[in-house]
């Protein structure tokens, strides 16, 4: 019975959490990126998007596993893109790539940003 219970209990988990990827050291994104599921940029990490990246996220049918970037407490976005070489947030369905150059960013309180 323990057993059932314990499968069981995976297998909730399973339906209820999305695809996390945390990056837990300091990253540079450049180009074309996919996010699938969600992308944490863990606490003392910093993430670098590079001018004229482009940054797409794949649909997710339910809101629970939406794709995102998600800058934890105590990591470090910066993103400094230009006039002829913009960073974009897109989805991924978009034709859009960096050679041929939006969705949002969400920021959670008390984070060091540079956009």
């Amino acid at each position: 019975m323990k057993k059932i219970l314990l499968i069981c209990f995976l297998f909730i988990n399973a339906l209820v959490f999305s695809q996390v990827t945390f990056l837990t050291s300091d990253t540079t994104w450049s180009g074309d990126v996919n996010i699938d599921g969600k992308v944490v940029v863990d606490n003392n990490a910093t993430l670098t998007i590079q001018p004229g990246t482009v940054i797409k996220a794949a649909f997710k049918a339910d809101p629970v596993d939406a794709s995102a970037l998600i800058i934890a407490k105590g990591a470090k976005i910066t993103a400094n893109g230009t006039a002829t070489l913009p960073i974009i947030f897109t989805a991924a369905a978009d034709p859009l790539t960096a050679a041929n150059v939006a969705a949002g960013v969400y920021v959670a309180p008390n984070h060091d940003l540079d956009l």
